[in-house]
């Protein structure tokens, strides 16, 4: 059960729910939730990115769609078509273990809380977490990416992405950092996120939530400053894999 996409005479990109193949979405329950790792940090993931036969496709047009990027779309009724299994596999992933808090990572997009939301209903006891996170600004995170480029902690076949970032970062002023347009070499490097003043997270099991698994870099950054704060236990889950 996967994907197609239907190129449009205006130029606009549709995307349909297809139950004769998985290509570029892979929407089954068997054997889900698709399991990865960042780090130490055990990721489970909804649904699972494909790449295109024949072709260098991430499966990214799924999300693209939800976001309403590059001019990709999706119907409510296409939508809809993709909830019997979402809700299944979540079913099945929030039934093996118990979580005091549940935490979308911040976005620009809903499609995270999205999904925490509809992980709270299957364990009500836990406590819905919006605000757990912050965005750095981007003058914070120039000021952390400029040291780590003078003293060459950053290897040389990225400089030069490197020093791109930097030039346009100091264009930014002081607006959120948004790490979606970030070479995907350079993300171990930066840290777009910081834990909100007196989180109540020490001694907690807190689920991470977030829309898609790319470099793993903001949960990897997320998993780090709930351990220092003393999180008793920390999993994550994704609406779609890493590919």
């Amino acid at each position: 059960m996967g994907i197609d996409v239907r190129e449009m005479e205006d130029g606009r990109r549709e995307v349909f729910y297809n139950v004769e193949h998985q290509n570029l979405l892979d929407t089954s329950t068997e054997n889900k939730p698709h399991m990865q790792t960042v780090g130490s940090l055990s990721v489970a993931s909804i649904f699972r990115r494909r790449k295109a036969r024949g072709g260098d496709g991430d499966g990214n047009p799924f999300i693209y769609a939800l976001k309403g990027l590059n001019r990709y779309s999706i119907s409510d009724d296409q939508l809809w078509a993709f909830r019997p299994n979402f809700l299944t596999t979540l079913s099945a992933y929030m039934s093996k273990a118990p979580y005091d808090k549940i935490t979308p990572l911040p976005s620009s997009k809903p499609i995270a809380r999205y999904v925490a939301k509809k992980a709270v209903r299957f364990q009500p006891e836990a406590q819905l977490e919006a605000r757990l996170f912050l965005k750095r600004s981007a003058t914070e995170v120039l000021a952390e990416l400029e040291a780590k480029y003078d003293s060459d902690e950053i290897p040389k076949k990225i400089k030069s992405q490197a020093a791109a970032l930097i030039g346009t970062l100091r264009k930014s002023h002081n607006s959120s950092f948004a790490m979606k347009n970030v070479d995907q070499r350079l993300r171990d490097y930066i840290e777009p996120l910081v834990l909100a003043p007196d989180a109540p997270v020490a001694g907690h099991r807190i689920l991470l939530v977030d829309d898609l698994l790319s470099s793993g870099a903001t949960l990897r950054t997320a998993h780090r400053l709930l351990t220092e704060a003393g999180a008793a236990e920390v999993s994550a889950l994704c609406l779609l894999s890493r590919v």
